[in-house]
């Protein structure tokens, strides 16, 4: 027991605060959502810091378990055919200050498509201080273009006529 003590201090209403900090939180749960349905991931790269950092969407995508990246790693991540494209794409994004590439990563023994997007950050000096972007998988819609341009090369060297139904039967 303290005698003769005063305490002296406030009361203060955060409830809006906490109202806002709760919608924060469901907008990027949401966000989140929208973004991993999609195949949708996101990336940031600090010029000269040597690593990539990205969400756990761009992890999946790449078949990583971590959020950051070694920049040469990412390029092994890559097709060979296509990491020099990759390179010169970033290179002339840099300099521009848009990036964009489709290309293919390899892994377990498959590939996919992606589409990768991205706008660099100038510093004062006018030089770029970092690049974010996002990353598609665009896998589903290469394979599409693919069996349309089966389809047509088919029917353009048949003289035979051609019928294309539905499971159902209807001609489509």
């Amino acid at each position: 027991t303290l005698i003769g003590t005063k305490l002296i201090g406030t009361v203060q209403d955060i409830t809006e605060r906490v109202r806002a900090q709760r919608e924060i939180e469901a907008q990027s749960i949401q966000k989140n959502l929208i973004l991993s349905t999609a195949k949708i991931g996101v990336w940031h790269y600090t010029i000269g810091s040597d690593k990539l950092v990205w969400d756990e969407n761009c992890a999946q995508l790449f078949d990583e378990f971590t959020t950051e990246i070694d920049t040469e790693k990412f390029y092994f991540l890559i097709h060979p055919e296509d990491r020099n494209y990759v390179r010169q794409r970033l290179i002339e994004g840099l300099k521009t200050g848009e990036y964009s590439a489709e290309y293919r990563l390899t892994k377990n023994g498959s590939t996919t498509f992606v589409l990768s997007r991205g706008v660099t950050t100038v510093g004062i000096d006018g030089k770029a201080t970092c690049m974010d972007g996002i990353i598609i998988d665009i896998t589903d819609r290469k394979k599409e273009q693919e069996q349309i341009k089966t389809l047509s090369l088919v029917a353009s060297e048949t003289i035979n006529g051609v019928l294309i139904h539905d499971p159902d039967g209807k001609i489509i």
